[in-house]
């Protein structure tokens, strides 16, 4: 094979690897299936939304914190 066809089939198949694996932990379901099964993950989605809420609610708590002033 030409060196151009394995790099641009490595590149389609890296690119389709990471949009699979950004899609399964983007995803709120708690047990994804892909590639007709070669791929399964589960997740216990209650402990990331619980985790997610502490972040948040931590986040709004440090925006009502005004930024101290350097010097003038």
């Amino acid at each position: 094979m030409d060196p151009l066809t394995i790099t641009i089939l490595a590149s389609i198949s890296a690119g389709f690897a990471g949009l699979v694996l950004r899609y399964s932990f983007r995803s709120k379901c708690s047990h994804i299936g892909c590639c007709f099964g070669l791929l399964q993950i589960d997740r216990d989605v209650k402990t990331e939304e619980e985790c997610t809420k502490i972040e948040l609610d931590h986040n709004i708590n440090n925006d009502d914190i005004t930024p101290a002033t350097g010097p003038k």
